[in-house]
């Protein structure tokens, strides 16, 4: 876990999470009413009941905002979709809001999600709370929390690049 004291950033806590199964991804105990989940997901084969029962376990514990990267990005985010606009559900977590980081780099991805994120106005001052979920090689979990160690310098690469 990473306390963030960064003015441009929503969150002051990101928690950064290596995985390789959908049942086996435990979320922490959130320091705030709501949080943020980007998942970075390149692996070759995916459990389907298991990612089910981990959408309905993030949505019961206070996700509003659902980023995905990687090359399963539009199936995890297409099953998010499913569950949350079915009927039992939709009341409940039509507000949450979806992103897919697909021609986008990691770095891209990354920063999109923490300087820029599309949280619903409703929760945005109670999600203060970031979580990234990685399954993925070493490389791209060594470059993700290298920048989150590095987050104002990591602003300052992204921002000058877009120059």
């Amino acid at each position: 876990m990473y306390n963030v004291n960064h003015r441009a950033s929503q969150f002051k806590k990101i928690y950064v999470l290596n995985f390789d199964k959908y049942f086996k991804l435990n979320i922490p105990p959130i320091p705030s009413k709501y949080f943020a989940l980007l998942v970075v997901d390149n692996s070759s084969n995916l459990d389907f009941e298991s990612i089910d029962n981990f959408i309905i376990n993030i949505l019961e514990n206070g996700m509003v905002y659902f980023a995905t990267f990687g090359s399963n990005n539009r199936f995890i985010t297409g099953e998010l979709d499913v569950i949350r606009t079915c009927p039992e559900h939709y009341e409940q977590y039509s507000d949450v809001i979806t992103a897919n980081y697909e021609e986008d780099s990691v770095d891209d991805a990354l920063w999109s999600f923490l300087f820029s994120p599309c949280i619903d106005d409703i929760f945005i001052d109670e999600c203060t709370t970031a979580v990234i979920a990685i399954n993925s090689d070493q490389k791209i979990i060594n470059q993700v929390s290298k920048n989150i160690r590095n987050l104002s310098a990591f602003n300052k690469k992204m921002t000058e690049d877009c120059s």
